[in-house]
């Protein structure tokens, strides 16, 4: 998969925010579903820190919400026991919201600057999707048993790809500062040259509507984790519980002996995690002799099932664990958003790659292991 960056450019334009300290949402769904005769509404955000709920009366189909909100974000407005929800760019702002109970999901939505960016951007994807027609190239892909057969499959979905990237970053070059934008550097922060990023901040701290915006606190956090995390830059030390309890530190791995420290970021419950593992300890078992080290660090909340994921996968390199989930701090550090996850220190604790996969991971320690 091809990697997602902003394309900057010179000129800008501000999203149309702040001309109304309020919104109103007033919804119609059409069906059979007796949540539409009376019932609830209920609209709501998945922010963690600032979980934001409310609900509305549904009479005949329809309902209302009325407040404020202070940082525009995605929220989803569900209806009585009925499956799926519907998405909504929220900001202050009047929506109207129209559709029926067997594709609530598809319902339209109209109002809002940030509301139109996304229903452009999801129009496009979908039109290129049934152009490319992804779900059936999909299927013949799982269904396929070629190489030659699975490589045509991929050069049309890389076709699908360009072409959704070049429309992808026209549409927010064309809205460079807007909420619109904000959203989807937060989720490609990752994936996102911290030069670029910390050019793009820059552009958000200059407009005056995006003073406390809590998504902008948090890819202004995003960038300086990640200015830390670079090629050449030490790794932050740290220190867990080993499967018998004793302490290990990250440190303790440093010296001569060890060459390329990878760090794994994994869990028990972690299902890519688990197929991973099978083509780590092939490696590890090639390049561990020739001064290659593991330390996982696990996302498990369950001691007994971190410790049997050890032992049934074989893997017999170094573990640690809080046991705190994603509420560990250590993931944190290393600005962990999925597992599994990776990252490689020389034996001096440099960091030397991050985020590798199999194929990359080999030829970092054919050239380091020499």
């Amino acid at each position: 998969m091809k990697k997602f960056f902003f394309a900057l450019a010179v000129l800008c334009v501000a999203a149309s925010c702040g001309q109304r300290n309020t919104y109103v949402i007033n919804g119609e769904i059409t069906g059979e579903n007796s949540n539409l005769v009376k019932g609830n509404a209920y609209l709501y955000n998945k922010d963690r820190e600032f979980p934001v709920r409310d609900t509305a009366e549904v009479i005949d189909g329809k309902f209302t919400f009325k407040g404020t909100i202070d940082t525009p974000q995605q929220f989803y407005i569900s209806i009585g026991t009925i499956q799926s929800v519907i998405p909504i760019f929220l900001e202050n702002a009047k929506y109207t919201i129209k559709g029926n109970d067997q594709e609530l999901s598809k319902a339209q939505v109209k109002g809002g600057k940030s509301q139109e960016l996304f229903n452009e951007y999801t129009s496009v994807r979908a039109s290129l999707t049934e152009k490319y027609n992804l779900k059936q190239l999909n299927k013949q892909f799982m269904m396929s048993r070629s190489d030659e057969e699975k490589d045509s499959i991929i050069a049309i979905f890389d076709m699908y790809e360009d072409e959704f990237n070049r429309f992808k970053d026209s549409l927010i070059n064309k809205n460079l500062v807007s909420h619109f934008t904000l959203s989807f550097l937060e989720s490609s922060i990752l994936e996102i040259p911290v030069d670029s990023a910390e050019h793009l901040v820059s552009l958000f701290d200059a407009a005056p509507e995006f003073e406390g915006n809590r998504t902008l606190e948090r890819v202004r956090k995003s960038v300086e984790i990640e200015k830390d995390l670079q090629i050449g830059m030490p790794a932050k030390d740290f220190t867990l519980k080993t499967p018998d309890g004793d302490d290990l530190s990250l440190s303790d791995l440093y010296g001569q002996e060890n060459k390329v420290i990878m760090i794994d970021f994994w869990a028990s419950w972690c299902s890519p995690c688990r197929k991973l593992n099978p083509t780590l300890v092939k490696i590890y078992k090639e390049y561990h002799k020739k001064g290659f080290e593991i330390l996982g660090v696990s996302l498990d909340r369950d001691a007994d099932a971190w410790k049997n994921a050890i032992k049934s996968d074989n893997l017999t390199w170094y573990h640690v664990s809080d046991l705190q989930f994603w509420q560990s701090e250590v993931p944190a550090l290393y600005h962990v958003r999925y597992i599994p996850q990776n990252i490689f220190l020389d034996g001096n604790g440099t960091i030397i790659g991050r985020r590798l996969d199999e194929e990359e991971i080999v030829t970092l320690l054919e050239q380091r292991l020499k």
